[in-house]
């Protein structure tokens, strides 16, 4: 845990440990750099510990985080394939398949805090 100068608890440093493995190239790298999670509103610092290593799936960063970078990325794309700018096409057919991958990982949080409020 991260704690201040007065002993309060400010967040943890977390080293990822993806559950998939990226890639072969990938796959003998051990990760160097830490993410830095803090305690949120009403959330203490071991329910976000758990829910951001439940993100972790074939990334260093938490797949909500990653699937929201993807999406916005494809917005500007998009947005500038209506002004006229040349942009490497993409296929229609991703867009919906990333949305829904948001939406199931978004799913994932909330039913994983569903039955932690039940306990």
């Amino acid at each position: 845990p991260l704690v201040g100068a007065s002993g309060r608890v400010w967040g943890a440093a977390l080293l990822p440990q993806p559950r998939k493995q990226a890639g072969p190239k990938r796959a003998h790298l051990a990760a160097k750099n830490p993410i830095f999670v803090s305690v949120g509103h009403r959330v203490g610092l071991e329910s976000c510990v758990r829910v951001v290593r439940l993100c972790l799936l074939s990334a260093r960063v938490p797949e909500p985080i990653r699937l929201a970078d993807v999406l916005s990325r494809e917005q500007v794309r998009l947005a500038r394939d209506k002004e006229g700018l040349a942009v490497a096409p993409r296929p229609a057919g991703r867009q919906l398949g990333l949305a829904v991958m948001a939406v199931g990982a978004i799913g994932l949080f909330f039913l994983l805090r569903s039955k932690q409020l039940r306990r």
